[in-house]
């Protein structure tokens, strides 16, 4: 068992806030709001068709933004959902963003499904960054693009650990563990 899975395993065994603190204290915090205030005001007044975004990106170190507020809102960075659901600005304040590598974002959305049961979390797990870690470190699809491939050099974890992990995810998302 390598020190990175142990690192992952520890991550899934803690509360939400608690993993948000542990990764905000690795990665630092946001230097930027995920959208630009006064896009965000005016896309939600209908006078553009989209907000602009901040500098968030940092997929040149392997790691990808998550919003904090996942826990109370679905798909904060999708303009249709910020209309429909009336997202405020303060969900996507700099304050409000933390950064995690691939399994560590899949991590953030099992315990988050744990702690809504199910309510928020539950689809970017199931659809997006479980079946993502499965592929890349299960079946080995290394992924192409440069950003992506970042950060499955970053977390990259063996066939068995990759499973293992994605199990307990799975498990911590149903309230099993």
């Amino acid at each position: 068992m390598t020190e990175k899975f142990r690192a992952y395993r520890d991550l899934l065994s803690q509360t939400y806030e608690t993993a948000v603190n542990t990764l905000l204290t690795k990665y630092d915090s946001a230097q930027d709001d995920y959208f630009q205030q006064a896009s965000y005001s005016a896309f939600q007044a209908g006078t553009i068709d989209k907000p602009v975004n901040g500098n968030v990106d940092r997929s040149d170190e392997g790691i990808f933004c998550h919003h904090i507020r996942a826990n109370h809102y679905l798909r904060l960075n999708d303009a249709k959902s910020i209309i429909d659901l009336h997202v405020p600005f303060t969900a996507q304040k700099k304050d409000q963003l933390v950064y995690a590598d691939v399994i560590e974002h899949m991590i953030l959305h099992a315990l988050i499904a744990k702690e809504t049961h199910q309510k928020f979390g539950w689809d970017e797990l199931q659809i997006y960054l479980k079946p993502k870690v499965l592929e890349w470190y299960v079946s080995q699809v290394t992924p192409i693009r440069p950003n992506e491939k970042l950060s499955y050099d970053k977390a990259w974890l063996d066939q068995d650990e990759a499973i293992a992990i994605a199990e307990q995810a799975d498990h911590t998302a149903r309230g099993e563990l």
